[in-house]
């Protein structure tokens, strides 16, 4: 079967494992400097710290930006969040104002100044163009989890980068803080001495994945050009503000800085109806994810977007290395089958239970059945 994710670990880094374990220096040592010095390298941004995982990162940030705290014993702070996006991002957040995505980039679109803090969302990589309105108070994270080897925002207090299993330069495990601010800097290293030590083992693997990060960008963007051009013409695809030099109509560039996405992952908009057809079809062939539930609490019909393309999305597999041509092939063999079958023959209608407002007297659930080419 054909895995979601492969993590692939240099011959280098699997000698160099042995010496540090057999060093006694295991956590927060030499590689992890060497790290941080990469990615501020392919970033740009002023400073890096290394944490044992994007969600630590997360959690320092916001805890050093005061989202945490009480007055009265309330929660004192209103921070924006995205109504898509993984649980690490708002898990920890206790009042969070949910903000609804785009439905053709899958970010959050804007900003709005109202709100003590904010936190967004590069979704799968692909680069936040939104806009947000500056109080002269309101700090902005951004939860960059799929967006290493993208240049750093200033527009942020902070990006979060992971270097889990599933992400191109992955470490095993472990994230990286970027910042231009030198005294949040300092206060993450402090916090990180006791709560988040990055293993000097996973800051090995990630950097030797590093080194060669343009090549691997390059090999994620060719087979996400291949999806979009044979997948693309028959659903709708995640709009990566003209990722591979995609100018609109036919147009095409092969200039590089045109190119505003990792393609982390590349996901595409299947419909729920064919898109649990499909999985059955796939399964013990090529593993797929389903992404980014909203929480219970996310009102649907305050962010209806969210809850749309959480019904209608597939990431598939886009790791390098992958046979993406026998993926295709698969899903459009998939396809014919879902075409040529009656639709009213199809038994794989279920019911998704959305929180609605009680006052609106609507059902508490509904069947979504319809599916978008």
């Amino acid at each position: 079967m054909i895995p979601f994710a492969k993590p692939t670990i240099s011959e280098a880094a699997i000698k160099k494992s042995a010496r540090i374990l057999r060093s006694g220096n295991v956590s927060n040592g030499r590689y992890c400097r060497e790290l941080e010095d990469k990615v501020k390298e392919i970033s740009g941004a002023e400073h890096a710290v290394a944490v044992n995982s994007c969600t630590t990162g997360l959690w320092l940030v916001q805890k050093e930006m005061g989202f945490f705290k009480k007055k009265h014993g309330l929660w004192e702070k209103r921070i924006a969040v995205p109504a898509f996006t993984w649980k690490s991002t708002y898990w920890n957040i206790r009042n969070p104002i949910w903000m609804d995505c785009s439905q053709e980039t899958w970010n959050v679109e804007n900003v709005l100044p109202n709100f003590d803090g904010a936190v967004i969302t590069q979704v799968f990589g692909n680069k936040w163009m939104g806009h947000y309105a500056i109080n002269g108070k309101m700090p902005i994270i951004a939860d960059s989890a799929h967006a290493l080897g993208l240049p750093y925002n200033p527009a942020f207090i902070a990006e979060v980068y992971s270097l889990a299993p599933s992400k191109t330069f992955t470490g095993c495990e472990g994230g990286v803080i970027v910042t231009n601010d030198v005294i949040l800097a300092d206060n993450f290293r402090e916090e990180v001495k006791w709560a988040g030590r990055l293993e000097e083992v996973n800051a090995l693997v990630a950097f030797e994945k590093l080194k060669n990060w343009k090549k691997l960008l390059a090999e994620k963007r060719k087979i996400a050009h291949y999806y979009l051009m044979e997948l693309g013409r028959h659903f709708k695809w995640q709009d990566c503000n003209a990722k591979f030099g995609y100018v609109g109509g036919n147009q095409w560039i092969s200039d590089e800085e045109s190119c505003q996405s990792t393609h982390n992952e590349v996901g595409f908009r299947f419909g729920l109806k064919f898109g649990e057809f499909l999985q059955e079809k796939l399964k013990g062939k090529v593993e797929t994810r389903e992404r980014y539930k909203p929480d219970r609490r996310v009102n649907s019909k305050k962010c209806p977007n969210a809850w749309n393309v959480y019904l209608d999305e597939l990431n598939i597999p886009s790791w390098v290395g992958v046979d993406y041509r026998k993926v295709t092939k698969l899903v459009l063999q998939a396809y014919k089958e879902f075409e040529e079958n009656d639709s009213q023959t199809m038994t794989i209608e279920r019911k998704i239970t959305i929180p609605l407002p009680k006052a609106a007297g609507l059902p508490d659930s509904k069947t979504y059945s319809s599916w978008s080419k």
